[in-house]
C-alpha cells in the first residue's frame, strides 16, 4: 500500500473491536475512512449491524473522520468471477457431481417483510454465479442454512434439501458452495462439510463435495481491491 494508505481489520463481536481499529487508524492521522463489511449480500443483522458499530464509534470522536461505506458487493463482477474460478478449479481437481448447491445463511421471513434486501441479493448472486459457470437451471439449487428458533425463515432450508435431493430426487452426487461466506467458519466446516455430508449420506447420497470458500484466494484479494 502507498504510505498514506492504512489498512486495518476489525471484528463486530471480537478483537480487535471496530472501535479499537478506528481509534488506531485515527491515531495514525487517518482523516478519510472506507469501511467494507465482508458480507457480500446486505442484511440488517450482518452488514447493517457492523455499520451500526462504525457509526457508534464515529459518534464518540470529537473530530470525526470522513466516512464512506461499501454496504454490499453481491453482484460485483470481480466477486462473481473469483467464486466461479474457485468452483471451476476445485471441480477440475476433485471431480464434479453435476449438481451444485449454493447454500446461503438464512434470515427470518419477518426481516424480509420489513424491507431487508438479503434474500433478493442472495438469489441474484446465485443466478449470476450460475451464468458465469454456464449451468443450466437443472444443474444448480439455492438454499438457506443455519435456521433455528420457532420463527419462519426464508427457504428452502439447506437441511431439508440435503435429505430430499437423494431420497426423493435420486441425486447421488452433490457439490456444495457457500457464496455468502467469504471465509470458512463453523457454519461451513461444521454445519455443511461435516453435518451436511452425514445427512446427505444417511438419505442415500453417495458423493458429497464441499467446495471451500474463497478465504485468501488471490482472485478474491484482487476483487476486494
Amino acid at each position: 500500500l502507498p504510505e498514506n494508505i492504512h489498512c486495518a481489520y476489525a471484528m463486530s463481536y471480537g478483537k480487535p473491536s471496530i472501535h479499537e481499529a478506528m481509534s488506531t487508524l485515527k491515531s495514525k492521522g487517518v482523516g478519510r475512512l472506507i469501511v467494507l463489511p465482508l458480507y457480500p449480500q446486505y442484511a440488517g443483522s450482518s452488514s447493517g449491524a457492523a455499520l451500526d458499530q462504525v457509526h457508534d464509534a464515529l459518534k464518540r470522536q470529537r473530530n470525526q473522520m470522513s466516512l464512506r461505506t461499501v454496504s454490499r458487493f453481491y453482484d460485483h463482477p470481480a466477486y462473481i468471477g473469483a467464486q466461479a474460478a474457485q468452483i471451476r478449479n476445485y471441480r477440475a481437481q476433485h471431480g464434479s457431481g453435476g449438481k451444485l448447491l449454493f447454500s446461503f445463511h438464512g434470515i427470518p421471513e419477518a426481516a424480509v417483510q420489513q424491507g431487508d434486501p438479503y434474500e433478493i441479493e442472495c438469489r441474484a448472486s446465485a443466478q449470476l454465479l450460475a451464468e458465469a459457470l454456464q449451468l443450466s437451471a437443472q444443474e444448480w439449487y439455492i438454499s438457506f442454512q443455519s435456521r433455528f428458533g420457532r420463527a419462519r425463515w426464508i427457504g428452502p432450508a439447506t437441511s431439508d434439501l440435503l435429505t430430499e435431493l437423494p431420497a426423493k430426487q435420486q441425486i447421488r452426487e452433490l457439490d456444495v458452495f457457500c457464496p455468502g461466506f467469504v471465509s470458512d467458519c463453523l457454519e461451513t466446516l461444521e454445519e455443511l462439510a461435516i453435518q451436511g455430508r452425514e445427512q446427505f449420506h444417511e438419505a442415500g447420497g453417495q458423493t458429497f463435495r464441499f467446495i471451500p470458500c474463497l478465504n485468501d484466494n488471490p482472485a478474491f484479494i484482487a476483487a476486494l481491491a
